[in-house]
């Protein structure tokens, strides 16, 4: 049986991680992320500036939707 993806204490059903950019907007990546069934969204930190409104939306949609945020540092 599947227990899922477990790292540490934390256990997820989907084994697939999302990541965040090449949409052209929330709308679409919400959509991408609820049809997937991923519970981890990857996103570049290289990319995020937190004195940006539009980035400080896109933490809060993904917490609001209990999705988990994974920095990628690739």
């Amino acid at each position: 049986m599947d227990k899922g993806l477990q790292i540490g204490d934390l256990t997820v059903s989907s084994r697939l991680l999302l990541g965040s950019s090449g949409y052209p907007n929330f709308e679409v990546m919400l959509k991408a992320i609820t049809a997937s069934g991923t519970e981890i969204v990857t996103v570049s930190v290289r990319r995020v500036r937190f004195d940006n409104q539009d980035q400080g939306d896109l933490f809060q949609l993904l917490r609001q939707k209990k999705i988990l945020i994974l920095p990628n540092t690739a």
